[in-house]
């Protein structure tokens, strides 16, 4: 039992042979995208002709056909099985439990707080859609998420190496990231994130 860092770190300085693994059980399987240890562990291990099998675990495979192909395609899983709660095999490890939905009004503080950061994208989200950086900043403002900026602003770079809009990207994903902790966590959480923000450069088109 280990961190995948840690096995990595011991294959790259040979005080384990790679060749020898026979099998690796992966919790948190999701994470195996872009650089992460899983990733590189996974690696290593191919790259020393180990003839191995990879058991990957995970609660939260992904959020999309796409992000759950990359994992796949990336651990070599050749075979996916799914347990929910309501498995025999799960089951009789959970306890009864009873759910009680309770909603909670939004404070009139929030909507009104809400309706601001509402007024102040609007600016930098027509700077950016002036030069039709992307399809996903064409809707209602209100619904914008910082993920949504972020891949916008990581399309746009691939697209064109322009650099000149970084700025307003940052901006607009530092607003609606606020934004949502305000809706989530509420006035106070959200008001320690707009300070820290506000000390940096990337809120330069606010002041």
């Amino acid at each position: 039992f280990c961190t995948p860092q840690t096995l990595a770190k011991d294959i790259k300085e040979q005080r384990c042979n790679a060749k020898s693994i026979v099998c690796v059980v992966m919790d948190e399987a999701h994470r195996a995208t872009g650089n992460h240890a899983n990733v590189v562990l996974v690696n290593l291990i191919d790259e020393a002709g180990a003839k191995f099998r990879l058991v990957g675990l995970s609660a939260t495979p992904g959020s999309g056909i796409k992000e759950i192909q990359n994992v796949v395609t990336t651990l070599r899983i050749s075979q996916i099985e799914v347990r929910t709660e309501d498995d025999p095999v799960v089951k009789q490890y959970i306890h009864n439990r009873e759910e009680e939905n309770i909603i909670v009004k939004q404070p009139d503080a929030i909507k009104i707080l809400d309706s601001k950061f509402s007024e102040l994208v609007v600016p930098i989200l027509e700077r950016l859609r002036e030069e039709n950086v992307s399809p996903q900043l064409q809707y209602n403002s209100a619904n914008l998420k910082p993920f949504t900026v972020l891949t916008a602003w990581k399309e746009y770079k691939e697209k064109t190496g322009d650099h000149r809009l970084d700025g307003h990207f940052d901006t607009l994903r530092g607003l609606t990231n606020i934004r949502q902790l305000l809706k989530e966590h509420g006035v106070i959480v959200a008001k320690t994130k707009l300070s820290e923000l506000m000390q940096t450069a990337k809120f330069d088109l606010l002041r």
